[in-house]
């Protein structure tokens, strides 16, 4: 099996933190089955807060299926009823140039045959009815410069859009100027927002170089009553824009590129959001709606290279995880290490040393219903960590057999049916993973 180097070489929230506006619609994903208990979109929702309210029972690291590829895995699943049965299927991206649709109860297919694009597939798809037709459709980035809306129900090719650069990042489906119709937000050469109905970008928005695997984050950020876009560009900066006419609110001076995706809740009370953020051969940063620095934390070297500065690929996860009434921060560098923050002040409330690189970002929820949250994460140590999220102590870890890295980030929702939630996950060894 090749490992993750040699392939690319060979190549070539807590509840109310998400706080939309009034006339904003979400592409909701499913039939009869609640939202509440899917996870739709890359860190479960548009404030990619990472946390989900559900709880499950999952103990240890029980497997209860995999399901094979013939590529690296590290797109994280989409979960939802996507073809009407009423089930929760699991849809995730491959670099062997597939997007794979499983049933959550068995992971076996549920489409005819996985939907084949040009390139890898390192985006994680999006789930929801975009057009009103009654129908989930997924979307999903390709290296091969294109975005895909495909047929929920069969996996076929509904349309797609090709841009001018690959797209990693993974798609928001919102509402975002308040028409009444859901638009695609997603980042490539330049930043979309794709009218459903044209097919074409109702806005898009140059920037100096391209984005790389931000994801946008969506919300009213500085509550004036419309949706804003916060994104991550490769010109050392975060992004604001409006949603309406994707014009440029503000930008912020990182430091280094952004290649996190934002978080977005609400730390003071006082309706405004912060934004939370990684910048690489930086740290992390907290900044108020109006884009001002509220604090800064420093991460340390490149564990495999220390006289560089360590590159942050991993997403922020936005959670009170210690139960004090309070947001933390919690993430992943790769200076070896995972950390939570006080979203308030920034100060370190634990870290965790993994020895290697943690490009994996953080999932949160009570997965074995003892009344207090626990975090989840890949490493490239070949397994995902689970941890007590109070204090960091390791609870348990999943190595899966012959796996190389885990870059993917953990999904958590009910995917059999039983009223619980269960943790998917994609692994570089050819396969992903259902723990329960």
């Amino acid at each position: 099996m090749l490992t993750r180097r040699a392939f690319l070489k060979s190549a070539g929230v807590l509840g109310g933190v998400l706080l939309l506006s009034g006339s904003a619609r979400l592409a909701a994903g499913g039939s009869s089955r609640s939202a509440q208990n899917n996870w739709p979109t890359f860190h479960h929702d548009l404030a990619r807060t990472g946390l989900t309210a559900e709880k499950g029972q999952v103990l240890g690291p029980t497997q209860l299926w995999l399901s094979g590829t013939s590529g690296l895995n590290e797109s994280s699943a989409a979960i939802g009823d996507i073809n009407g049965d009423g089930q929760a299927e699991v849809v995730i991206g491959s670099f062997d140039h597939h997007v794979y649709a499983v049933s959550g109860a068995t992971g076996r297919p549920v489409w005819p045959k996985p939907f084949k694009t040009g390139y890898w597939v390192w985006s994680s798809a999006a789930i929801g009815d975009i057009d009103n037709d009654g129908q989930v459709e997924v979307v999903i980035g390709s290296n091969d410069y294109y975005l895909y809306v495909l047929n929920g129900r069969d996996g076929t090719l509904k349309w797609s859009y090709k841009t001018l650069s690959e797209v990693w990042s993974s798609p928001a489906l919102v509402d975002v100027d308040g028409d009444g119709q859901v638009e695609i937000i997603f980042g490539s050469d330049r930043i979309y927002a794709l009218d459903v109905r044209t097919r074409r970008p109702k806005w898009s928005r140059l920037t100096e170089t391209s984005i790389f695997i931000s994801s946008p984050a969506v919300a009213d950020i500085d509550r004036d009553g419309q949706l804003e876009v916060a994104i991550g560009v490769l010109d050392n900066r975060l992004h604001l824009l409006a949603g309406r006419d994707g014009s440029v609110k503000w930008t912020f001076p990182a430091g280094g590129p952004v290649e996190s995706s934002p978080a977005l809740g609400d730390v003071d009370g006082d309706g405004r959001l912060e934004i939370f953020f990684a910048a690489s051969q930086q740290g992390i940063y907290s900044l108020d709606s109006a884009g001002r620095q509220r604090w800064f934390f420093k991460t340390g070297q490149d564990v495999r290279v220390p006289q560089n500065r360590a590159r942050i690929r991993s997403s922020p996860a936005l959670a009170d995880i210690n139960g004090d009434g309070q947001l933390e921060v919690v993430i992943g560098a790769n200076d070896g290490h995972i950390y939570a923050l006080q979203a308030g002040s920034g100060k370190l409330l634990w870290q965790v040393t993994i020895g290697n690189y943690v490009e994996s970002s953080p999932t949160v929820g009570d997965i074995d219903s003892d009344g207090k949250l626990e975090v989840l994460c890949g490493t490239h140590n070949r397994y995902m960590v689970v941890l007590e999220g109070a204090t960091g102590r390791e609870k348990w870890r999943f190595s899966p057999k012959g796996s190389q890295e885990i870059v993917s980030s953990p999904s958590l929702a009910d995917i059999d049916g039983d009223g619980l939630l269960e943790v998917v996950i994609g692994a570089n060894s050819n396969a992903f993973y259902a723990l329960g």
